[in-house]
C-alpha cells in the first residue's frame, strides 16, 4: 500500500494501512576503496504503521 502510494504522490498523509520500515547499520570503510563507505554491522529495524484510529 505505501509503494503504490508514493508512486501516486498520495503520502501527506500516508493512507491507511501504509506500512513503511527503515533499517539501521553501522558505516564501514571499504579497504580497496578508502573515500567510499559501505552498509557494515546491522543494528535495528524500526516500522512505522499508519493508522488514523489510534
Amino acid at each position: 500500500m505505501a509503494v503504490e502510494a508514493a508512486r501516486k504522490g498520495n503520502v501527506n498523509p500516508w493512507p491507511d494501512g501504509a506500512i513503511l520500515g527503515k533499517i539501521v547499520w553501522k558505516d564501514d570503510q571499504l579497504q580497496d576503496w578508502k573515500a567510499a563507505t559501505a552498509p557494515g554491522e546491522f543494528v535495528h529495524a524500526e516500522f512505522m504503521f499508519r493508522d488514523s484510529k489510534k
